[in-house]
């Protein structure tokens, strides 16, 4: 039996990840504002976990729940939130022991059958928070303050999943039922819930009972602005306080006087997927052209200011796995018509690709040049802009046409991403599926690495994505407000997520 505690929860193989959290100021630091103000790119689709998966939706709900572990600090340890301690009973056995006292904001206090309620909403498949639940069984009560969590098989990431499955209180979402519970969010998170104008703003306000102490600011406003200039306008006269994804052209603007643009780099894998089921991309050679045809060095340069690198595969530098001796296919459109010929289609064809615009960085722009440059060798790409739950929803079910847009954010583990990827026969192939499970039962630091690394060139071998960039990431805020990203990989990359201070 191992016993985790808090202070010293080692992180090792099980866990790592990354995220946009508020540093602590220092002595020089602004006083803090009652309230921030922050602009986001596009509106979350629920407030009820289970059944949300974009981040911004993450975003706004990680301010409400809390989750039974966090990953905290420099030296990557993996703390006790709601768990106060747990250990390891077998290899398929986790006892978690909850914090005494911990009670959601309607008075209620936290339970074992909190717990058990919330992973069993988490393994159902058909909530889209599944993912990050696979390979748990179930979850048994053993007293009112102890729960086992077993899994089907040894889960090597299992405390790095249970970072992002935030606990539920049983009895007022039964009562309220999903879309209701949605509608008026009770969790045991630093801040309550106030409103929620769709597409105006979300308004929450701190915890007064809050178990890990008080929060600044005191109250926290989201606002949904899907325009970049508009964010950054709303920045530059003090209307917001804190903007996600800045426009390029006003960077320079941004950071001078009294705001400032806060970077880092590659943060984001922006993911171009085939359907690899059906013509024209059950083609290898039909995939491999496409990235054959794209100059993605160009596109990062020209395109994104060099505000991005190249990708090879499907993982960056920070990620278990990667592998660098795997370069990035080159620019040879000669070698695409040829191939394209090869596979069947010497006119070429036409297909679908849905596209997001103003979620991340230039993303609508890089879609026309990329589908500029595929057009040169004959693949005529009809651009699709869809909205983003809309993306995510069809890339989990299969339901799109031709290629995709999705993303995701940098962190060190990556079991989440490969089996919300390649877990689905739509964008892998049983080799991959093969090697997805093989890494996420090993235990082993080093066989896992290697694992992943197989995967990597697989994927890049077998041109499963059109690969182009990952993004930097970008924020900006005005020099008054005492937020930071806290980067807690020690790499220069990190997720989307923004959170603030205090009990964080």
């Amino acid at each position: 039996m191992r016993c985790h505690r808090r202070s010293r929860a080692l992180i090792g193989v099980l866990v790592s990840g990354l995220a946009l959290w508020a540093g602590a100021g220092d002595a020089q630091t602004p006083a803090p504002k009652p309230q921030w103000v922050v602009a986001i790119a596009e509106e979350g689709e629920s407030l009820d976990p289970p059944t949300s998966m974009l981040f911004t939706s993450e975003i706004y709900q990680q301010h409400i729940f809390d989750t039974l572990v966090g990953i905290e600090g420099d030296d990557l340890k993996v703390v006790g939130l709601l768990a106060e301690r747990w250990e390891t009973l077998n290899p398929t056995t986790w006892r978690v022991h909850l914090r005494k006292g911990v009670k959601f904001h309607n008075g209620k206090v936290l339970d074992a059958e909190d717990v058990k309620y919330s992973m069993e909403q988490y393994t159902d498949q058909k909530n889209r928070r599944s993912v990050y639940a696979r390979g748990i069984a179930r979850a048994e009560v053993k007293d009112a303050g102890t729960v086992d969590v077993i899994t089907t098989e040894p889960v090597a990431a299992m405390l790095f999943n249970l970072t992002r499955l935030q606990i539920l209180p049983r009895d007022t979402r039964e009562k309220e039922g999903a879309q209701g519970f949605a509608q008026h969010p009770v969790g045991t998170g630093p801040y309550r819930f106030v409103e929620w104008k769709r597409d105006q703003q979300l308004v929450l306000e701190a915890n007064p009972s809050y178990w890990r102490g008080a929060v600044a600011p005191r109250r926290l406003v989201f606002r949904a602005i899907r325009d970049a200039s508009t964010r950054a306008a709303e920045l530059r006269s003090g209307g917001v306080d804190i903007i996600a994804t800045p426009p390029l052209p006003q960077l320079d603007m941004l950071d001078a006087g009294e705001t400032q643009v806060v970077p880092v780099k590659g943060g984001r894998i922006i993911i171009y997927p085939f359907d690899v089921t059906h013509a024209p991309f059950d083609n290898r050679k039909v995939r491999e052209a496409a990235n054959l045809a794209v100059n993605k060095d160009a596109i990062v340069k020209n395109v994104l200011g060099n505000r991005g690198i190249v990708l090879a595969g499907p993982l960056t530098s920070a990620w278990l796995g990667h592998d660098p001796a795997v370069k990035p296919f080159p620019y040879d459109p000669a070698r695409a018509r040829q191939l394209l010929a090869e596979a069947g289609y010497p006119q070429g064809f036409e297909a679908t690709w849905s596209i997001s615009s103003g979620v991340f960085l230039k993303d609508a722009e890089i879609a026309e040049a990329v589908a500029g440059q595929l057009r040169q060798v004959g693949i005529r790409l009809k651009l699709s802009p869809t909205e983003r739950a809309k993306i995510q929803k069809d890339a989990q079910e299969g339901t799109f046409q031709g290629m995709t847009s999705v993303a995701w954010g940098t962190q060190f583990e990556p079991d989440p991403m490969v089996n919300w990827v390649f877990m689905r026969p739509h964008m892998s192939t049983p080799k991959i599926q093969e090697l997805v499970r093989q890494g996420r039962a090993e235990v082993d630091l080093e066989k896992r690495r290697r694992t992943y690394q197989e995967l990597y060139r697989t994927a890049h071998d077998e041109a499963m994505w059109l690969f182009v960039h990952a993004q930097d990431e970008l924020w900006a805020k005005r020099r008054d407000v005492a937020w930071q990203p806290y980067n807690i990989t020690g790499s220069k990359a990190l997720v989307y997520y923004f959170q603030v201070p205090g009990g964080r």
